[in-house]
């Protein structure tokens, strides 16, 4: 992974629920169900830092990728509607490393 530039891009941004096996997802008009998640595909262009604050006004977060089929998930969408999003995900140079916004340090695995 490559430091980030500062260009502006639309952002992803994500609601997690917690689920229980007989529960079913419902997402809030306009997001989109995916497995546990509800996704929130945002019209509007800004910074990484702005697209966090909008999803904490929504009361969410930016996307956690937490496996392979997710990650895949979200490529195909952002290359099948050519968009580009923020994850969240975040640079941190005096560490040198990449973390996520839940504290955990990425996981290259996946």
């Amino acid at each position: 992974m490559t430091e980030p530039t500062g260009t502006e891009q639309k952002y992803i941004h994500v609601f997690f629920l917690t689920l229980g096996r007989t529960a079913i997802l419902t997402c809030l008009k306009d997001w989109h169900p995916y497995k546990d998640k509800c996704l929130f595909i945002s019209q509007t262009s800004g910074s990484w830092a702005q697209g966090q604050d909008d999803c904490y006004s929504r009361e969410a977060t930016l996307l956690l990728i937490d496996n392979k089929e997710e990650l895949k998930f979200i490529q195909d969408f952002s290359s099948r509607n050519k968009m580009d999003f923020f994850i969240g995900l975040n640079y941190v140079p005096a560490e040198k490393i990449w973390k996520w916004i839940n504290g955990s340090i990425l996981n290259t695995d996946v």
